[in-house]
């Protein structure tokens, strides 16, 4: 049995607050640990220049703007993810077989409102079940949950790196290196359950599992990966940062379809514990594991 609690109670203030705007619900969002996590990945990336209660304040007039079928969809995903506990449980189990086996989860999957799709954040891992990703399919929850609560296994063994850490173009590879791990097992980690279902609409997937465009796409990766690798140390430009659109802004998700593809790689060819290991030991073994899988097939 895993240890994973699903927590709804700061979306019930924000669509209390919605209801009826007063100041003591308004602290009971911002107070809220859920609440404090965002903002504090908020403020890992660089997302936000305000402080917490300006944060939230923003966030909140933006879910008030919002039309009433909005507000009706948010309420349909709750209610699809209160009537489904046992099928959430079940696919928290099926973790079990993408982490070490001696990680144990304990943590909350938080519900929220306003901020990116899903994140980690200081041992926990949240979900925007008012994101447009979830209005047409809200079964898309259930693998989103999976694989923000891959990354909080994850990041318990690499803590997430801050963006103000970045002050070189080795700082930047460490961070293509990481993220291309950490991203790459998580998209992994649902694909069995997502092939199962037949539920492979997520754009991920269907680059993942079409041969010509995922290839195109590992290539692009490695092309950028190398010319990162083999560059002279030396302090970023601003120009160096557009590498990071290019991996993880929709147009074309590098790291998270490259990442899911080395995993699938070094699963098929080495194995799951082989694959599992890499977690434990770092980024560099999840791309050496890989240099590995390739060779064994040549």
């Amino acid at each position: 049995m895993n240890g994973i609690v699903i927590d709804s109670s700061l979306v019930d203030f924000i669509l209390s607050y919605i209801r009826g705007p007063s100041d003591a619900l308004f602290d009971s969002v911002v107070d809220h640990p859920a609440a404090r996590k965002t903002y504090s990945h908020a403020k890992r990336f660089n997302n936000t220049d305000l402080n917490r209660i300006a944060f939230w304040k923003g966030i909140l007039e933006k879910e008030q703007s919002r039309n009433a079928s909005y507000s009706k969809q948010v309420a349909r995903n709750l209610e699809y993810i209160k009537n489904n506990q046992d099928m959430f449980n079940d696919a928290f189990d099926e973790l079990a077989a993408y982490i070490p086996s001696d990680y144990v989860f304990e943590c909350r999957l938080f519900l929220t409102l306003g901020y990116d799709i899903g994140i980690v954040s200081e041992g926990d891992a949240l979900l925007n079940i008012g994101h447009k990703h979830f209005s047409m399919n809200p079964s898309e929850m259930l693998y989103y949950s999976m694989h923000e609560l891959h990354h909080v296994c994850y990041t318990n063994y690499h803590p997430i790196f801050t963006f103000s850490d970045l002050k070189t173009n080795r700082d930047l590879f460490d961070v293509l290196l990481y993220s291309t791990h950490l991203e790459g097992m998580a998209v992994y980690c649902p694909l069995k359950r997502r092939l199962f279902e037949h539920n492979l609409n997520d754009e991920d997937y269907r680059v993942l599992l079409d041969p010509n465009e995922c290839l195109s796409r590992v290539q692009e990766f490695f092309k950028i990966y190398n010319d990162l690798r083999t560059a002279q140390v030396r302090p970023l430009v601003e120009e160096d940062f557009e590498i990071l659109e290019v991996m993880s802004g929709p147009s074309k998700r590098l790291w998270y379809i490259t990442g899911a593809y080395i995993a699938q790689v070094i699963d098929s060819h080495l194995g799951r514990e082989k694959l599992v290991n890499t977690i434990v030991e770092g980024p560099k073994s999840f791309f050496t594991a890989y240099e590995e899988a390739i060779s064994s097939t040549s």
